[in-house]
């Protein structure tokens, strides 16, 4: 006998257009009935009936499920309705999480007792749960962002969604539906939706406002309306956007808006969460009391800098930096005028080299600079030479005049070199030449 005619109690007639999962057990969570929508959501309907309501249970949920069921036949549980979500197995085999509430027995004109279970799946809840997982685990905040249009999809699966944002290399990246990505990709210009929503930092949706070329392209694949919700970036200026392209000609596209909110919160968070760690990673890197890079820092911009050397062939130079006197300024002075003299010298070498560079204190009163891209011995010996003379100026610190100067020891990495350590190693046997030689000077090896 087919679903629609089926014998349904009384009782259970309302739940036969409810718009969400209705089961209805006996006391031993045998099925006895099964209304239409659950074919809908997860693809069971009557050949249900007879078996047991646990059979599709996910098995790490199941004890749970059992021991609620025994309260609610107990009568002992303390409330009305049990709401809470379970993974329940579809007919694809794949592991649907549904919020489910049972209510306690209720008798049918049958005579017979069951227990009616209602359950919905929200695509929203599922997606944040996703999202907080995979936060806490610390899986990269890309592939986070591309489970964000899921807030869409799952209420329009014929709808396109799209999310455009900064990544962290300074570049825009582009997830969602190929169409919507495509669109975004072909149509920059200053009139697009996407582009006024940047700038005005306001909602933009609209059909008859779309720039021609783009509403003809949209209208070739069957879409009828656009918004479009920007995001303003938490750690800079940039504004990322979330895009919706509806196919129903019958609905308006303020349907869609929900859904990008839904998405314009999450990318908030995510993008808040990435800066964040950003920033954490960042103060790893730095000396707290100079500013410049410390020594774990200092060696992963080196790396970066032999690496790309390897594929241009430019040359990269290191100097080793130690202040002659600073353990006399430290004795005389105490640790305060220590500190002063630190953040004078690393102040002053900062000064002195180029964007491209890279200062580190490397521990103590030894400093680094790594120049990648330098065009030849003349233009490091040049930086040498400042750094001496520069830190050859005392420090003003509580009235007294600190004089330490510097000795440094420059290299230049041979071809092929990858290994910093090996390049700071030459670089400190120069300097140990340097102080050999009197200190107050500089030394090439």
């Amino acid at each position: 006998m087919g679903e629609q005619t089926r014998a349904v109690p009384r009782e259970l007639v309302v739940f036969e257009v409810l718009p969400e999962l209705v089961v209805a057990v006996d006391s031993d969570l045998v099925v006895h009935y099964v209304n239409p929508f659950t074919r809908t959501l997860i693809g069971r309907g009557d050949e249900m009936i007879g078996t047991n309501m646990v059979d599709y249970v996910h098995p790490d949920d199941v004890e749970r499920a059992a021991e609620v069921a025994g309260l609610i036949l107990e009568g002992s549980l303390g409330a009305e309705v049990t709401p809470a979500t379970y993974r329940l197995h579809r007919g694809d085999g794949a592991w649907l999480p549904v919020e489910v509430t049972a209510t306690p027995p209720v008798q049918t004109s049958d005579g017979e007792d069951r227990i009616i279970i209602l359950g919905h799946y929200s695509g929203d809840t599922d997606l944040r749960n996703r999202i907080f997982t995979m936060l806490t685990e610390g899986r990269p905040s890309d592939e986070i962002i591309d489970l964000l249009p899921g807030f869409g999809t799952w209420r329009y699966p014929e709808a396109h969604y799209a999310i455009s944002y900064p990544t962290s290399e300074s570049g825009w990246h582009q997830v969602g539906s190929r169409l919507a990505i495509e669109l975004l990709e072909a149509f920059d210009g200053p009139d697009t939706p996407w582009a006024r929503a940047r700038v005005e930092g306001e909602a933009q949706h609209g059909w008859s406002e779309l720039p021609d070329d783009l509403r003809a392209a949209a209208a070739e694949h069957g879409l009828q309306s656009c918004m479009v919700l920007p995001v303003t970036h938490p750690t800079s200026s940039e504004v990322a956007v979330t895009v919706a392209w509806s196919t129903d000609p019958t609905q308006s596209v303020a349907a869609h808006r929900y859904a990008l909110e839904q998405m314009v919160n999450a990318l908030d968070v995510v993008l808040q969460w990435r800066g964040h760690l950003t920033e954490l990673e960042q103060a790893a890197r730095l000396d707290a009391l100079s500013g410049v890079a410390n020594r774990a820092g200092f060696i992963d911009q080196c790396r970066v800098a032999l690496d790309e050397s390897t594929r241009s062939g430019e040359s990269v130079a290191v100097l080793y930096v130690d202040l002659d006197d600073f353990k006399v300024v430290n004795d005389e002075f105490g640790h305060a005028a220590g500190d002063a003299v630190i953040v004078a010298a690393a102040d002053r070498m900062r000064a002195l080299v180029r964007r491209s560079d890279v200062v580190g204190r490397l521990g103590g009163d030894e400093f680094a600079v790594l120049c990648p891209g330098v065009r030849g011995r003349d233009e490091v010996t040049g930086l040498a030479d400042r750094i001496v003379g520069a830190l050859a100026e005392p420090v003003v610190h509580g009235g007294e005049h600190l004089r330490v100067g510097a000795s440094v020891g420059v290299t230049m990495a041979a071809s092929g070199t990858t290994d910093p350590t090996e390049l700071l190693a030459t670089a400190d046997e120069a300097l140990y030449q340097a102080k050999a030689a009197g200190r107050g000077c500089w030394r090439m090896v």
